[in-house]
């Protein structure tokens, strides 16, 4: 054990520690009825560029409790009809001239290893027929353990899908029970076996501070994942459980925190990136996620959200889609956008938005920041800067803002504290669903009032 974790819990700001996964910035998200795209062309046409996509599918075979994404019951004529219905918003934004030359196509969920690869081939036909694929695109999958057979495997690799992410969570029987999820460690193994015979490597995600679960098998979890072979890329993110669950405490968290950290940089991989304090990306070398850098590193790049329920920021403008599947197909019917939200953030946010996501990615650069905006971070968040700095958890040069072993650690301290007066005062909770119902359902208010139909 490196000795961070007595470092850490015995930090000032120990106590206040959270996790959050702040996805957009600002988090104030203003309800609006659904547009034609015309009208939707106007608002982004100073930032009518993305460099990709993000689309969610939202069905799962069995929905996992612990997971807040948006997620429905997997049913075949509804997966064939979101098919229809996402290849039709893909045209939709073709016909606007949205310019996009994109870096990378993210498939998220939900489950989008539900899709069968014919379905995706169709996707990604529509993708290119909207839209410039740069050479070297980052075609990434979400995929389910249980799906991913070698014949699946193989099948979408043909269709130009390059990179798999498979939640497989544990590797101990024990903890995938007391999660409710939907496989095994057997399947687990197997999945990252098949796929590294087809794709020659496999991304995964893993789950800590589980009831019932110790530090001894958590780093036991570390070891045979690195063990197997195959394995570039690993997310390790504590569980967020209701109030009042019996998970293992504070201190706990920090140190199977660290356990992750000592072990997988000890294994040659990079930490490159955190989306929150409790949740930390590593990888081999080249093996980072693009979706995940373009995302968070300063300055972000736009990309466009797909499917129900899905983040975008075009155009200054963070969007949010409709979040049910009703909604999102009533919408796309009438050939309008599904958007519940596209909210627009001004020169002071969008400054501290560089900061807020940048340091997810653990560096922020300052000269990018001076050529977008025409001012010095470093005076514009002088008093920002120096308490970070005082409190240990970022170094400062003239080029860079860097997070510190201990930052790392605090992520979303240091995050917090770019936030506008107004902003600290939004609510944002772990799961995103339930700002996007908030606003479905005030479109839906507003939409009512004036007589027309939405969700």
């Amino acid at each position: 054990m490196i000795a961070t974790t007595p470092l850490v819990t015995a930090h000032p700001q120990f106590s206040a520690r959270e996790s959050t996964y702040i996805r957009w910035y600002p988090k104030t998200l203003s309800p609006r009825q659904f547009l034609h795209c015309e009208e939707i062309k106007e608002e982004f046409h100073q930032g009518n560029k993305a460099n990709g996509v993000y689309i969610h599918v939202p069905f799962c075979d069995i929905l996992c409790p612990f997971c807040p994404f948006n997620k429905v019951p997997t049913e075949d004529d509804k997966v064939a009809d979101f098919v229809d219905l996402l290849i039709t918003e893909i045209g939709l934004y073709g016909t606007m001239g949205v310019a996009c030359a994109l870096d990378f196509i993210y498939f998220g969920g939900g489950t989008p290893s539900t899709l069968n690869s014919q379905q995706l081939g169709r996707i990604l036909e529509a993708l290119s027929r909207s839209f410039a694929i740069n050479v070297g695109c980052e075609i990434t999958m979400e995929c389910h353990p249980t799906h991913l057979s070698q014949t699946y495997a193989r099948d979408i690799r043909s269709i130009g899908v390059n990179r798999i992410s498979s939640g497989i969570q544990s590797l101990n029987d024990k903890i995938l029970r007391t999660l409710r999820s939907n496989h095994s460690a057997h399947d687990a193994r197997k999945a990252i076996e098949n796929v590294g015979l087809v794709f020659g490597d496999i991304a995964i995600d893993l789950l800590f501070r589980v009831d019932g679960q110790s530090c001894a098998n958590w780093e036991a979890d570390i070891n045979e994942c690195l063990a197997l072979g195959g394995v570039s890329h690993v997310s390790c993110y504590s569980l967020v459980g209701p109030p009042g669950s019996a998970q293992p405490s504070a201190e706990i968290d920090v140190e199977m925190s660290v356990i992750a950290y000592d072990r997988l940089t000890g294994a040659g991989m990079s930490h490159y990136a955190s989306c929150a304090s409790g949740g930390m990306d590593f990888a081999s070398p080249s093996k980072q996620c693009a979706y995940e850098l373009f995302h968070w590193r300063a300055p972000q790049a736009s990309f466009i959200g797909l499917g129900p329920g899905a983040l975008g920021f075009v155009g200054n403008r963070t969007t949010i889609n409709a979040l049910s599947l009703k909604g999102y197909a009533n919408v796309l019917r009438q050939k309008k956008l599904p958007l519940v939200s596209a909210t627009a953030a001004d020169k002071s946010e969008l400054m501290r938005r560089y900061f807020v996501l940048g340091v997810k990615t653990l560096e922020v650069e300052f000269q990018p920041f001076f050529e977008i905006f025409g001012v010095d971070a470093r005076e514009v968040f002088n008093v920002e800067l120096s308490s970070l700095a005082y409190s240990g958890f970022i170094e400062v040069d003239q080029y860079k803002l860097s997070v510190t072993k201990i930052g790392v650690f605090y992520v979303d301290s240091i995050s917090d504290v770019f936030f506008s007066k107004i902003e600290r005062k939004v609510v944002h909770p772990e799961e995103p669903e339930i700002i996007r119902a908030e606003i479905a359902s005030m479109s839906l208010s507003a939409s009512l009032s004036h007589g027309t139909r939405a969700i």
